[in-house]
């Protein structure tokens, strides 16, 4: 007797792969509830949309409104269909778990969106409510009763021309930009400008100096005076600079070059004195960010045990030169005497009053957050500084707070910065970014300790002569030597260069200014 095939087996019944899944089956009860809960997210995501749109233009609320009656409307007809349905919807009695009450899910689903709406109009009213009391207040805001425009109660032409001078190129381009963004700022305001060809030359010849002076303007705007106090004169006594650079033991190399060489920054500015009349005083800033205790390089430690000492020289001339021509000096070089000067609530007024006494808080930046030029006495007319202070002062204030007193700072940049590391953007775009660059400033900022590039500027230093005047005269006499110096600021960068050094040796005395790490 045969068996039976198996085969035929297989195919008289169902397989497991071929019977059908009760939770795969598309039904009409399992269709209704997907649209309920994909209604019912929707109305959430459509109240945290509304919620968080605050703005006050009159088109978004037109289409705010719109949408809470269709909201309305729909959360309605969804609940007439599941009136006029038995169960909610038009589902099959014959399929398993038709007793499932979808009504009164449905119910409940519908209700409590019918609620929210509900919520969210009156939110929604209370938002337009709100809206109006800001708008009314920064109508207010924006045209306090004392401001007034820079031609007030100055006589003035009707009609300005815009003047066309080759000294002053740009006049005409900052003319059409004024008539087309003065209004988005309010600090342009705020210095009377008034919408006015006429104020838009008053305030680019006299703020930010775009347009030469105009000459029915003389009158009313101040001249350099020529009072004593406030005009600059030789100072031949070092005293109070050396007092200065006592201080900390970390200015001591700078105070030794300066007391070393002071008789000769006396001759050669006493030389240069008929040319060094009439000069107006000036407050100068300088913060030597290398000698700070957040840089960590201890320049000011490792001058006496073979550290670099270019930066020092250069540093050294610089406070030499400022003092020598009787400008105002203010000495930092910790980051908590930069903070107070660049407090972000103010600055120290003048240092003619006493030296490290603080003063009048008379600058407030908190007033100057604009895009116009700082209002009020700045902290000084210049600020000498490094790319070192100037990261303290990102990290104080932020880039903001860089770009503010952007052109008040000359900064000592050993080596220099070339336009494409400077200018953020081109940076960026080019992967040209470096720690040391992206500064936005104009290139001519950067003083350099060689002439290095044509972009920047050329700062140097003072050689320091140890021949006196019958010894220069007898140079040629002196048998020079071969001598040959290794400059490398830390020893690590020297590692695996004993081959060279040693080929070196054998030909030149070797010196270095190799300090160990």
């Amino acid at each position: 007797m045969l068996r039976p095939s198996k085969f035929k087996h297989v195919t008289s019944s169902p397989t497991r792969a071929t019977m059908p899944r009760p939770w795969m089956k598309l039904t009409s009860r399992r269709i209704g509830m997907l649209l309920v809960l994909l209604g019912f997210a929707w109305g959430c995501t459509l109240i945290h949309f509304t919620l968080t749109r605050t703005d006050g233009d009159d088109r978004s609320e037109g289409l705010r409104k719109k949408i809470l009656s269709m909201s309305r409307e729909y959360v309605k007809e969804m609940a007439n269909r599941a009136e006029s349905s038995p169960d909610g919807l038009q589902g099959n009695p014959e399929e398993p778990g038709y007793g499932y009450d979808m009504k009164k899910m449905l119910a409940v689903l519908l209700n409590d969106m019918g609620k929210r709406l509900d919520k969210l109009e009156e939110r929604f009213n209370n938002l337009q409510a709100q809206d109006k009391n800001k708008e009314d207040q920064s109508t207010d805001e924006e045209v306090p009763l004392n401001r007034r425009s820079n031609l007030e109660g100055v006589p003035h032409p009707e009609n300005c021309e815009i003047p066309n001078e080759p000294d002053f190129p740009h006049c005409g381009g900052k003319v059409e930009w004024m008539k087309g963004f003065w209004t988005t700022d309010p600090c342009y305001a705020d210095y009377g400008v008034d919408g006015t060809t006429c104020s838009y030359l008053v305030y680019l010849s006299e703020v930010e100096k775009w347009c030469p002076p105009l000459p029915w303007r003389k009158n009313f705007t101040s001249t350099v005076s020529d009072d004593p106090a406030e005009m600059a004169s030789l100072k031949e006594d070092p005293t109070a600079l050396l007092e200065m650079l006592s201080s900390d033991k970390s200015l001591l190399w700078i105070k030794m070059r300066v007391e070393r060489m002071w008789p000769q920054w006396v001759e050669a500015a006493t030389s240069l004195s008929a040319s060094l009349a009439k000069r107006k005083r000036k407050r100068i800033l300088i913060h030597l960010g290398l000698l700070s205790k957040e840089s960590e390089w201890h320049f000011g430690e490792k001058a006496f045990d073979g550290g670099p000492l270019g930066e020092l020289v250069q540093w050294s001339d610089i406070i030499s030169s400022v003092y020598v021509l009787g400008h105002d000096l203010e000495l930092s070089f910790t980051k908590e005497s930069l903070k107070r000067w660049l407090n972000p609530r103010g600055a120290r007024s003048h240092s003619r009053e006493k030296h490290h006494k603080p003063g009048k808080l008379e600058f407030d930046s908190q007033k100057n957050k604009g895009g116009c030029p700082i209002k009020g006495r700045p902290p000084a007319d210049i600020i000498y500084i490094d790319i070192l202070g100037l990261a303290q002062i990102k990290k104080t204030l932020g880039m903001a707070g860089i770009q503010h007193y952007a052109c008040y700072f000359r900064v000592v940049d050993s080596f220099g910065t070339e336009p494409e590391f400077n200018f953020q953007p081109y940076a960026k775009q080019r992967s040209r970014k470096s720690p040391w660059g992206g500064w936005n400033f104009n290139p001519r900022q950067f003083f350099t300790m060689f002439p290095h590039s044509p972009d920047n500027s050329f700062m140097g230093f003072v050689v320091e002569q140890h021949l006196n005047k019958s010894e220069i005269q007898n140079i040629q006499k002196i048998k020079k030597q071969n001598q040959a110096l290794v400059y490398g600021k830390n020893d690590y960068m020297w590692a695996n260069s004993g081959n060279l050094i040693n080929a070196l040796a054998q030909h030149f005395q070797v010196h270095s200014t190799v300090a160990k790490k």
